[in-house]
């Protein structure tokens, strides 16, 4: 008799025990759920940003803020002999961009090039930003318009008007060349552009309303009831 009054009050406790724990874990498993929803955030601004954005892929290519994307091989485009008449070198585009304002400023522009076979090279060349239907332009001056043998860097500073961006707004960078001319040229004289590498890391300096994701890293807590 006494051993079966036990057994149910023994069992009595144990069911009131998980009642408790239910009651309690419940609250508790709410909360670590709603703690979980509210640690990503997301943070958009309109204000713009100086950001550097890197050429990548090949003449019709990407340009980018993540040195990340740069690869080990580096893209390139040849001008083989002289030339007298307009080519264009290539375009980059940036992907998508947050809506809000560009201020007035100007954007500078550095790429890489290689002369080879030759004792030098004097170039006309030109940059283009274009956001949206607007069009600004620099060229090359007389101290970056020669070229010395072996590597080096051509310099631009475009002009760029404050304007209003939307979602929709491409931003595309465009290069250039109006004429190519060699000195002292042997037969295999090039002139190369080189972009999209560690090694020539070939960028625009801009600035741009930029969409920064801030995401903080949680723990999910799993209760078993």
């Amino acid at each position: 008799m006494f051993g079966n009054v036990r057994v149910r009050f023994l069992g009595r406790f144990f069911a009131a025990s998980i009642l408790i724990l239910l009651m309690v874990s419940v609250p508790l498993s709410s909360q670590v759920i709603g703690s979980v929803k509210s640690e990503q955030t997301v943070v958009c601004c309109q204000d713009a940003h100086d950001v550097k954005l890197f050429m990548t892929g090949g003449d019709n290519g990407e340009l980018t803020p993540f040195e990340q994307k740069l690869s080990d091989e580096e893209s390139s485009a040849v001008i083989v002999n002289s030339i007298t008449s307009e080519e264009q070198v290539g375009i980059w585009s940036l992907g998508k961009v947050w809506p809000g304002d560009i201020p007035q400023s100007n954007w500078d522009f550095e790429i890489h090039y290689r002369v080879s076979d030759a004792g030098g090279a004097q170039i006309n060349a030109s940059a283009t930003i274009m956001i949206g239907s607007q069009e600004y332009t620099d060229s090359t001056d007389v101290d970056s318009s020669v070229l010395t043998q072996g590597e080096g860097t051509i310099s631009f500073s475009i002009p760029v008007e404050a304007n209003s961006v939307s979602s929709s707004s491409e931003i595309k960078l465009q290069l250039t060349a109006r004429t190519v001319i060699f000195s002292v040229p042997g037969g295999n004289a090039e002139l190369e552009f080189l972009w999209g590498s560690g090694e020539f890391p070939s960028s625009v300096n801009a600035k741009i309303p930029l969409m920064e994701w801030i995401e903080k890293h949680f723990f999910v807590i799993n209760f078993f009831l």
